[in-house]
Parts: structure tokens; sequence; C-alpha cells
């Protein structure tokens, strides 16, 4: 059944994996509410939980991140009523699932990277650590001890990354 697995369609081919364990819901959760209050009170775009994005430069494709933003004047004056959203996100954020391998991370950040996003989040849980990812292939690693920002998408933006983690048992 689709109901029990995630799908995406990606260069032609339908990818389902199956649903991730609840302590990704819950940092995917922890996130899009930090990102969603800020951009609400900030007013300089949009937070989204699960959303297909059908990347422009390829019409074989159509990615959903956990969590994503969109800046503002870069959405449609009307939402699609069917279907997913025409263009890239400016921050596309990934929870690894336990059975991701690097490949698919790569993968995926190509795929966004070639479609416009400008910052990629990739939240490790078994870690506890967030990697943030630009197009031009700069990599920083934060630890629980470190603070997120959304430079350069998000410049006002911060959160402890122990709060990305917060209520999360570790793996032991």
């Amino acid at each position: 059944a689709w109901g029990d697995a995630h799908v995406e369609l990606v260069h032609g081919e339908v990818r389902r994996t199956p649903l991730p364990p609840a302590a990704h819901a819950h940092i995917a959760r922890t996130v899009f509410q930090a990102l969603e209050s800020h951009a609400r009170l900030a007013g300089c775009g949009e937070a989204w939980g699960r959303v297909g994005y059908a990347l422009p430069h390829r019409d074989d494709t159509l990615r959903a991140p956990d969590v994503s933003f969109v800046a503002a004047g870069r959405l449609p004056d009307m939402l699609p009523a069917r279907g997913p959203l025409p263009l890239a996100p400016d921050l596309a954020v990934e929870v690894r699932a336990p059975d991701d391998t690097d490949g698919d991370v790569v993968e995926t950040l190509a795929d966004f990277f070639a479609g416009g996003t400008r910052l990629a989040w990739i939240v490790d849980p078994s870690r506890r650590r967030v990697e943030c990812v630009t197009p031009d292939g700069a990599r920083r690693m934060l630890a629980e001890g470190g603070t997120l920002d959304g430079a350069p998408v998000l410049p006002a933006f911060a959160m402890p990354v122990a709060e990305v983690f917060a209520g999360v048992a570790r793996e032991r």
C-alpha cells in the first residue's frame, strides 16, 4: 500500500522507502516548528513539512524533503490544487533514516542543488549532528554543542543543535 511508504520519483524511477521511525518524525517536526515560527515572525517566506517539489531542471524527478523553506516571493500566487510545488526549495532538510546510504544523500543533494536549492541540512539522528551543505560543496558539521543557522538563506535564524534532538533517546 502507498500509505506505508515514502514515495519519490527519481530520474523517472518510482522509489518507495519504508516509513521512518517515530524519532525521525519528531526531529522533522521540531525543525519545521522552529523554521515556521522564524519565517512567520520575520515575514521572509514559508516553511513546509513533507511536500513534493517538481524540480525545474528535470521533468522526471519529484523530491519531497522532510522539511523545507521557500523564500518570500518565490511561491506561485495560487498553489496548485493538486500535485507538487513547481520549484526547488531554498532550504531542504533531510533527516537520515536508518537505511539511508551516503549515495542516497549525495544523489538527493545533487538533485536539489541542480534545481536551485541554496542550502541543505542533513540531520543524522544516530550521530546527533547536522551537516550544512551549500551548492559549491562547502560543508559544516555541527554537533550538539553547536548552533544551526540558516545563512545564506535565513541569516537571522539560529537553533541550538541540541534542540533538534531534544526528546529523542540516544542510540546504543
